[in-house]
């Protein structure tokens, strides 16, 4: 099973903790952290710069 879960650290309690135990009960999980890069996802493709081109265009009037 893969699973993604993008939260805020701070989001992080301990019902997110016993969430993942129930998700995977007695099995063996790696949890690997890394920040999320929010540009990097937003530069990814030419739909979503030609929409911020847009939104930022209609924002400077």
């Amino acid at each position: 099973m893969y699973t993604v879960y993008r939260v805020k650290a701070n989001e992080i309690d301990q019902n997110f903790i016993n969430g993942l135990k129930a998700t995977f009960q007695d099995r063996e999980i790696e949890i690997v952290v890394y920040e999320v890069d929010e540009t990097a996802y937003l530069m990814a493709s030419e739909s979503k710069i030609a929409l911020l081109s847009q939104d930022w265009a209609n924002r400077s009037r």
